[in-house]
């Protein structure tokens, strides 16, 4: 007979009720129901291996054709709009953050896989329908004409993108075994790596092929074309854990209970705290660029450099999560990223005037972009497997957003200011919230496969 109360001692610090705990239960797979995953799992390993790292690869090659970060705003500068307008259209992609929480409900559940596809291929296609469209009309239209149009599929990039990640993530994530899950990451950490190279220096021939814009409207072109081939890669996934889901009408709760549910439960509390320290601590790193732009003289050919090792993070992050973190959790992956990132401040307020440091400290920053994403999907779910993964990428991503916003701008404010004397405060800031973040990851927060937590005893 089943006993209630030997199930809910677990979740004594996380829900009010032996009820609400008992509820959860209804949302989960029974051992019987797992151990019969996690056969069929390991049956489609190979398969979805091949289709999640080919996405990766294919992927990679077009994404610096089509960079949100950097093409977007250079494009926009080259048609002559101000600097403020500029600030406003990249707000866009953040601020849609909100729709990642909306996103297991609107195309998470059965059809996933192909829904997924869909948000991914309009995300593609509409890098290359603006570009067609100027291929054909550029001179029919009026400068401001195809200003609003690019900033419309601005829009159309903020919505899908945010709509399709979560969910891409939890498939592949409930797709592959517990054990593997640091070997697939690290296998897609460095095809991003390696292939992002090769994707640089398409786009830099790209971009000497037309005089300006046309050359940017090429690069679209290409670039969205190889990301929207990529795409037809997630049809090959073998969903298995859509089908036991569907099979056993197994229904998560909705997102929004699904996201309070999850911060009821101390120890991803603990754990979100320090990851947004980490978080907030990467929004000061695109002032590296800055500064060696202003302080150290770096002239354009140089400041390239930058998108290079960019690219050499993804590798670094793949070598380190291949052989830790499916032996001893991603807790580590936590530890070393708040590691590199402290040591990202850390080597300009040591070698001020060393390119060289620069550079390092930037392609380390790149490391931790990869590891913070996995540690949310992968550490979360195991804090709390109960809740999708979707939820819990949704959940980590919004609260980290208010912080992100105001030290984002801080800092920048900070460089322009006080110049060199500014940028230094910015990396001694963001030293501090890794060497934060990282005293939590190695005191407070605990690794869910050793099954040791936080509790906390309520007395009466």
């Amino acid at each position: 007979m089943y006993n209630e109360g030997i199930f809910c001692k677990e979740y004594r610090a996380n829900f009010a009720s032996i009820e609400e705990c008992m509820e959860q239960k209804n949302h989960s797979l029974s051992n019987e129901q797992q151990s019969k995953l996690d056969g069929l799992l390991n049956l489609s390993l190979k398969r979805n291996y091949l289709a999640a790292v080919s996405w990766e690869v294919i992927w990679a090659i077009g994404n610096p054709s089509c960079l949100i970060a950097a093409m977007v705003p250079l494009y926009l500068f080259t048609l002559g709009v101000t600097k403020t307008t500029v600030q406003l259209v990249m707000l866009v992609f953040p601020i849609m953050t909100f729709l990642q929480i909306l996103s297991p409900g609107i195309i998470g559940g059965t059809s996933r896989k192909f829904k997924t596809y869909l948000m991914f291929a309009i995300f593609t296609f509409s890098w290359i329908a603006y570009s067609i469209a100027t291929f054909a009309a550029w001179d029919f239209f009026s400068r401001n004409t195809w200003i609003f149009l690019f900033i419309l599929h601005c829009l159309i990039l903020a919505v899908t993108n945010n709509l399709g990640f979560p969910v891409y993530n939890e498939i592949i994530l409930e797709n592959t075994p517990l054990k593997k899950r640091g070997n697939l990451a690290s296998m897609r950490s460095i095809a991003v790596g390696a292939f992002g190279l090769i994707g640089i220096f398409l786009t830099r021939w790209l971009m000497k092929q037309r005089p300006s814009p046309m050359n940017y409207h090429y690069a679209f072109f290409v670039g969205g074309t190889i990301m929207f081939l990529s795409c037809l890669t997630v049809l090959g996934i073998k969903d298995n854990a859509q089908i036991i889901y569907d099979s056993h009408k197994i229904q998560p709760p909705a997102p929004v209970k699904a996201a309070r549910i999850l911060l009821k439960n101390f120890n991803f509390r603990v754990f979100l705290f320090f990851y947004i320290l980490s978080i907030s601590a990467q929004s000061l790193a695109p002032l590296i660029i800055g500064y060696g732009k202003d302080i150290l003289k770096m002239n354009p050919a140089d400041a390239v450099l930058f998108s290079g090792v960019y690219f050499v993070g993804p590798i670094i992050a793949g070598v380190c999560i291949k052989p830790l973190a499916d032996k001893y959790g991603f807790r580590i992956i936590g530890i070393i990223s708040s590691f590199m990132l402290g040591t990202t401040f850390i080597l300009p307020l040591l070698s001020p005037q060393s390119t060289f440091a620069l550079l390092a400290g930037y392609a380390l920053y790149a490391a931790t972009v990869t590891m913070n994403a996995n540690i949310l999907a992968n550490l979360g779910s195991e804090m709390v497997a109960e809740i999708k993964p979707a939820v819990i990428i949704a959940v980590g991503s919004i609260i980290a957003l208010p912080p992100v916003f105001l030290l984002s701008p801080f800092g920048g404010w900070l460089a322009d200011r006080y110049a060199g004397a500014g940028y230094q405060a910015v990396f001694a800031m963001g030293a501090a919230l890794c060497f934060c973040a990282l005293l939590g990851f190695l005191t407070l927060i605990r690794e869910p496969r050793t099954g040791h937590e936080i509790y906390i005893r309520v007395r009466g």
